[in-house]
């Protein structure tokens, strides 16, 4: 099985000519290819997101394994979402109201496998935007608040 980037980078130059022969449009062909690249990157047996969710999040997605990415919650989608993003083999996660619409104890969840993920990945930097930074207590450096335009 080849991860997203790798499959385009090879399949691509190879499929091209075909593409071209079949009178297929190649903008066509490149979104038809990247959504069922996508597509993979949640289905079972080898959706890469959610091991790597699992990884992050143990039980709480484990059950998750034998259904479609269409079918999960808010909050599991988000937790998918970041396992999608360290898929990708990032240095930098930007996260954008990672607490925003969970339930507390999944807040809580979500925020605990933040702070084991700062433990085992030191070099990654994360940037969260978040409207209740209580929660960013323990997986935080440092931080700024933003008050009416004004930065403190």
């Amino acid at each position: 099985m080849l991860e997203p980037p790798a499959a385009i980078l090879i399949l691509t130059p190879l499929l091209t000519p075909i593409v071209y022969k079949a009178g297929v449009d190649p903008i066509h062909f490149g979104i038809i290819g990247t959504v069922n690249l996508a597509i993979g990157m949640f289905m079972p047996p080898f959706g890469l997101s959610l091991f790597a969710s699992h990884a992050l999040f143990g039980t709480e997605i484990a059950a998750l394994r034998g259904r479609l990415g269409g079918g999960l919650s808010g909050g599991q989608g988000k937790m998918v979402a970041l396992g999608r993003a360290l898929v990708a083999g990032t240095r930098y996660v930007l996260l954008d109201e990672p607490f925003q619409g969970l339930a507390p104890a999944l807040a809580m969840s979500y925020a605990d496998a933040l702070v084991r993920l700062r433990r085992s990945r030191p070099d990654l930097g994360l940037l969260i935007t978040e409207s209740t930074p209580k929660l960013l207590d323990k997986i935080v450096d440092s931080s700024l608040t933003i008050e009416r335009g004004e930065v403190s």
